[in-house]
């Protein structure tokens, strides 16, 4: 890796520089992450869960994958294991939810447990296992403060239903995962094509007037049937 650094994506030049920088990555998807967090009451969550979401790609060997190596490098399980490792006790259902998001994020959410491999309680037994190929010196970095994240969550488990409260809080956090790295690693690719692809639609009630008359002329000019 050039002068170690760790990289999210490959550009075009051998040199790597046009190649995004894994941090430069993180704190993108993250900010963005963010932003669409806030409108659901969960900008603290879906920021950690983009923080953390390519914490794989530290992986030495998936640098071998951006150079063009046939090789699979599993770089959606590390930041759901991370999170779940700095976690406290009292905060694993919160890293839980996170690791959900984390894991899921190229393939969809996962189950927690079933027969498959695929599963979350599978994926972090075997990144347990196995010898742990990301520097030590990152896994240990600082944990995040879990315990407003936790709240945030939890604030949205109110009501008779506080389980599916959660799952559905989840679903939330992981559409504003989801949303943030296509947007950011499209970003970085159009800057490197030198094309052009807005993405920032009117809202719909911003749209809605001038559809209802749209829909309205268009039904006065339909002839009278009689029915």
């Amino acid at each position: 890796m050039s002068e170690n650094r760790i990289y999210a994506h490959s550009g075009k030049h051998a040199d790597r520089s046009d190649w995004q920088l894994l941090s430069d990555h993180h704190d993108a998807v993250s900010a963005l992450a963010n932003a669409r967090g806030v409108k659901i009451g969960l900008p603290l969550a879906a920021s950690l869960a983009g923080a953390l979401h390519d914490f794989g790609k530290n992986d030495p060997a998936f640098d071998q994958v951006l150079q063009g190596r046939d090789i699979r490098v599993d770089h959606s399980t590390a930041g759901g294991w991370l999170a779940l490792k700095q976690a406290a006790p009292k905060d694993q259902p919160t890293a839980e939810a996170i690791a959900y998001t984390i894991l899921g994020h190229h393939a969809g959410l996962p189950d927690k447990l079933n027969d498959q491999n695929s599963c979350m309680t599978a994926r972090i037994e075997t990144f347990n296992r196995t010898t742990n190929p990301i520097p030590q010196n990152l896994i240990a970095q600082e944990p995040p403060d879990f315990a407003p994240i936790s709240h945030e969550l939890f604030a949205k488990c109110a009501g008779p239903n506080p389980a599916f409260n959660l799952s559905l809080a989840t679903r939330m956090v992981f559409s504003c995962l989801v949303d943030a790295d296509f947007r950011d690693t499209e970003s970085y690719y159009a800057k490197i094509d030198a094309y052009d692809r807005p993405r920032d639609w009117p809202s719909l009630p911003d749209l809605l007037p001038d559809l209802r008359e749209r829909f309205d002329n268009h039904m006065n000019r339909l002839p009278d049937t009689g029915m």
